[in-house]
């Protein structure tokens, strides 16, 4: 019951904090500025209906299904907005982004979790700390409230790495099945972490890997899943040249970079230039590299090579958003750790299942501070 009223309360809070942007966004933004709208909007009137929509808009149901049916629960905030066009409901659009909204808060939500696992502490503060950072990106502009699907992926992401911190496999693994269904590349995600974190745990010597290797294997069969019904099961025309590997090679050494790539892929990543900072006053105090540091850099670069490659380089900066979740528990855990928020004398974060290197300490004034 206690478990459920922090809940409660913790989603009462984000609320408050956030819902103006639903309203703003609802009032003033123009979906059709977003290329990707037009593909999904058709799914929202027929989900899981694979005819309308191309290759690989149209497998990515899972938005589509719960806007369709907060479009038909006919939940929905009346007023004159910005956006008028004849050939989009205006009740739909409302749907669309109050989807995002909710996963943007379920997602939020769930950082906390991972934060409570750390802290050792469900009732303090500080758990909400990584949420908070979670609902201030400069990528709710451009990822979230836009009509389009990556609110669930978020969700997904951040439910799968809940799991995989407590090293529960089979959780994990029912996680992010469904990342068929909605964001393909996430199952690519955590076979990079996995890989990575396998790669710095042999470095240590550190026998207990056996996880990890299950996770990326259980993460690559999920994505093997997702090419098998994508090419045999459902067959949809579109983008056939994201799946071919010539056209990839085609895309990369085409690729040449422009000012609108360095805006839209970098310079919107707020959280993760403020998580470099942490990372490099972490390794100043500490004089060692944070755990995460190199698996969320092998995967910002996996994604930013996926995106060209995939011919969408202009998408890249969404693609990285995807990992907003885990930045955001990476810069929550190391303000904690480093005693930038001083609400008690000493802050402890705990280990729980983790791989033990993620614990380990370099100082008098880590062991003070606790762990991360």
């Amino acid at each position: 019951m206690q478990r459920m009223q922090t809940i409660a309360l913790r989603l009462s809070f984000l609320f408050v904090l956030t819902y103006s942007f639903l309203y703003f966004s609802y009032r003033w933004l123009n979906p059709l500025l977003y290329s990707d709208f037009p593909h999904y909007y058709p799914m929202y009137l027929h989900p899981f209906d694979f005819r309308m929509a191309a290759s690989p808009w149209v497998y990515r149901q899972i938005n589509a299904v719960v806007v369709h049916l907060l479009w038909r629960s006919h939940l929905y905030y009346p007023n004159h907005i910005q956006f008028q066009d004849q050939r989009y409901d205006q009740h739909v659009f409302f749907a669309s982004l109050l989807s995002n909204y909710i996963a943007l808060l379920v997602a939020a939500l769930l950082t906390t979790f991972v934060m409570d696992d750390r802290l050792g502490d469900r009732r303090g503060w500080l758990s909400i700390l990584s949420a908070i950072f979670c609902c201030f990106t400069f990528q709710l502009q451009v990822s979230i409230f836009t009509g389009v699907a990556d609110g669930w992926s978020w969700v997904l992401l951040a439910l799968g790495y809940l799991f995989y911190r407590r090293r529960q496999l089979v959780a994990f693994t029912l996680a992010i099945l469904p990342s068929i269904f909605q964001r393909e590349i996430l199952p690519l995600v955590f076979v990079v972490i996995a890989l990575t974190e396998l790669w710095q745990m042999r470095r240590r010597r550190d026998p207990a890997t056996s996880f990890q290797v299950r996770t990326a294997l259980a993460s690559f069969l999920t994505f093997v899943g997702y090419m098998v019904m994508r090419s045999f099961i459902f067959p949809v025309p579109g983008r056939e040249d994201q799946i071919s590997l010539r056209a990839q090679i085609h895309h990369l050494l085409a690729f040449r970079l422009r000012g609108d790539f360095v805006f839209e892929v970098f310079l919107a990543q707020n959280l993760f230039f403020l998580l470099a900072v942490l990372y490099l006053l972490y390794y100043r105090r500490y004089k060692e590299i944070s755990p995460m540091a190199f698996p969320l850099l092998c995967t910002t670069i996996f994604l930013l090579i996926l995106s060209i490659a995939t011919g969408i380089s202009n998408s890249a900066g969404r693609m990285i958003a995807l990992l907003t979740p885990i930045a955001c528990i990476e810069i929550a855990s190391i303000l904690v750790r480093m005693q930038f928020l001083q609400w008690r004398k000493t802050v402890a974060i705990q280990p729980t299942e983790m791989p033990s290197y993620l614990f380990a300490t370099a100082s008098t004034d880590a062991n003070q501070a606790g762990t991360c």
